[in-house]
Order: structure tokens, then C-alpha cells, then sequence
């Protein structure tokens, strides 16, 4: 007979945006441990309208019991995922406030990942978009996850004679843009250091200042739009999220959002949407504006084709066939 906790442990997911499914797959597998009275979970998609979502995710993340980093390639990128939450999460595993567990969800490289001394799931590291079966992968997490739950319930219960020594937490928050902080470690939002570090001359220089005290070098790239201050490295603002340079997938050199060519070797881009105009980065789908697909999917073979092929490449069947949103967008999840 299984005992149950008093107090259901809390379970964070932390995940990119475009895991949103995967995640909402792995969440199905631990309903029977939430009707069991061993888990509650949350994640950022049960914030209710009209509510800060930064100051919830906050909350939230520092009082989970266990927090599953749910890897993929979109979340190593995302800067939320990986500068804020992941941050926060190791800080709060090694003072033993909390468990974090990586789950591998799609594959990519993870040589030197702050993580990479944590025991991963599912079984062997692999990542659950590889498995025959996802539903197998879900399992073995889900088994897991059990067995990590079962380890924490055997820890002892503090002594209730004793008074127990409160940690009083202080949340910081940006200079900059007013985002909730872990210091020193820069700002998520926005990409700053509470102190300035000119690239040209190494002068720390306070975060309000635009150019360097020491060389009057720029220190922080402006957006055009609603002039905050951002991180050279950054791609988006991170106040209004309008984009701010477009890295070249072939070389990764950071360009104008408006260049159609790497400034260094001139490969495209962006592609043009045929039905809008609109322009898109070169590795997109479906257009940012109206949805339509910029790609053709084989519905044969799956192979990914360009617009004006009118015969796939690797099955050689007939592309002719009339696109809808719905079945663009149908297509699209089925090959991910």
C-alpha cells in the first residue's frame, strides 16, 4: 500500500514556448500522481488573465519542490529559460531547497550544460522525440519522477520543538527594465549586469550610463523602438520584444534586422512570403503575419520542399496540392 503525502509535493515546469505540446504530453502521464495526493503541478500556462506573470512564475519557482527543466534546443536559446529559471533553479538545488531534474525532450548538444553532473531522464539520456513509442518515453519519466518523490518523502520532518530558522528571501530587480533578478547574474529581460562592462576597454561603468566613463564607447545596444537598453548579445528587446540583430545561420554574425544578406558572407536571410510580402528569417515555416506556409511538406515522404517546386525532391510524387492554414499548421506539428 502506497503512503501518500500529507502535502503534495510541487512540481515547476520549465519549458520553451514551441515544447508547449511535449510538456502538456508529460503533465497527461502525472495526473495519476496528482489524483494519488503526491503532486500538484504548475507552469506558466494556469496564470490567470489579469495576473503578473513574472511575479507568479517568481513565486512559484522558488517554492517548488521539484523543477523539470524540460531541455530542447528552443530552451537552451530562450534567454528566459536559460539565464532566469534554469539559473535560479541550480542555485536553489545546491542549497538543497529543491530537486531539479532535466528531461531531455529533443536532442541537442549539452557538452559543458550547467547541468551536466544531474541525472537526466528518460533513461540513457534520450531525448523523447527519439523514442519508437513517446508514450514509453513519458513513462520512464513519469517512473522517475516517482522514485524521486518517494526519495524526498523518507527525508525527516523538522522538529516541531525546535524553531525553525527562516530564510528571508529578497527579490531584486533590474535597474534597468524592473525585472525580477538573481545577483550577480545578468538581468533575463534584458541582458545587463547591475554594472556595465565596456567591451572595448573593461571599465565597469553604473547601468544607467549610455556610453563608457572611461572610452565613451557605446555600452548597450538601444532599441530603435522604444529605446531601452539591451545586451549586445541579445536578439530581442527585451522591453518591448522587437527584434534587434538576426544572426546569420551559417557564420553567426549579428546583423541589422532590416539586411536581406550576412554583412560578412552574404548568404540570405530572410525569405519572402508569397502571399503577403512579408518577410520572414530564413529557417521559418510558416509566415509571421498570415500563417500561410512558406515551405512545402511532402505529405508522402515528409520531405521539406520550396514553394515553387512543383515535384518533391527525394520521392519524386506531385506537390500540386492546394494549402489550407489548418492543414499547414497540421503538417508542421506532425514532422516535429
Amino acid at each position: 500500500m502506497e503512503v501518500h503525502n500529507k502535502k503534495p509535493i510541487e512540481i515547476f515546469f520549465s519549458y520553451a514556448r514551441k515544447d508547449e505540446r511535449l510538456m502538456s504530453e508529460l503533465e497527461k502521464h502525472l495526473y495519476i500522481m496528482q489524483r494519488q495526493g503526491l503532486i500538484t503541478g504548475w507552469h506558466d500556462n494556469k496564470i490567470s488573465p489579469g495576473e503578473e506573470w513574472e511575479q507568479e512564475t517568481t513565486v512559484h519557482l522558488n517554492k517548488a519542490d521539484i523543477i523539470l527543466l524540460l531541455i530542447s534546443p528552443d530552451f537552451m536559446a530562450s534567454e528566459y529559460c536559460y539565464s532566469a529559471q534554469m539559473a535560479c533553479a541550480l542555485e536553489r538545488h545546491e542549497k538543497g531547497e529543491a530537486l531539479v531534474i532535466p528531461v531531455i525532450l529533443r536532442a541537442v548538444d549539452l557538452e559543458g550544460a550547467p547541468f551536466y553532473k544531474l541525472t537526466t531522464l528518460p533513461k540513457n539520456a534520450k531525448p523523447v522525440t527519439h523514442w519508437q513509442r513517446r508514450d514509453d518515453a513519458f513513462v520512464d519519466i513519469s517512473k522517475g519522477i516517482r522514485s524521486a518523490i518517494k526519495t524526498l518523502s523518507k527525508t525527516p520532518a523538522p522538529d516541531s520543538n525546535k524553531s525553525p530558522s527562516k530564510k528571508i528571501k529578497k527579490v531584486l530587480y533590474c535597474s534597468n527594465c524592473n525585472a525580477p533578478v538573481s545577483l550577480p547574474m545578468p538581468c533575463w529581460k534584458c541582458g545587463l549586469f547591475p554594472m556595465q562592462i565596456c567591451n572595448e576597454c573593461l571599465e565597469k561603468n553604473p547601468v544607467d550610463r549610455e556610453v563608457c566613463q572611461k572610452c565613451d564607447a557605446l555600452l548597450a545596444l538601444a532599441c530603435n523602438h522604444c529605446k531601452a537598453k539591451n545586451s549586445f548579445e541579445a536578439d530581442f528587446c527585451g522591453n518591448c520584444g522587437l527584434q534587434l540583430q538576426l544572426a546569420c545561420y551559417e557564420c553567426g554574425e549579428k546583423n541589422s534586422p532590416d539586411q536581406e544578406t550576412c554583412q560578412k558572407c552574404g548568404v540570405p536571410l530572410i525569405q519572402l512570403c508569397g502571399h503577403c510580402n512579408q518577410k520572414n528569417s530564413f529557417e521559418a515555416e510558416l509566415c509571421c503575419r498570415c500563417g500561410m506556409p512558406l515551405i512545402q511538406i511532402c505529405i508522402t515522404c515528409g520531405a521539406f520542399n520550396e514553394m515553387e517546386d512543383d515535384t518533391c525532391w527525394r520521392c519524386n510524387i506531385s506537390l500540386n496540392i492546394k494549402y489550407s492554414l489548418d492543414v499547414a499548421l497540421c503538417l508542421v506539428q506532425d514532422v516535429f
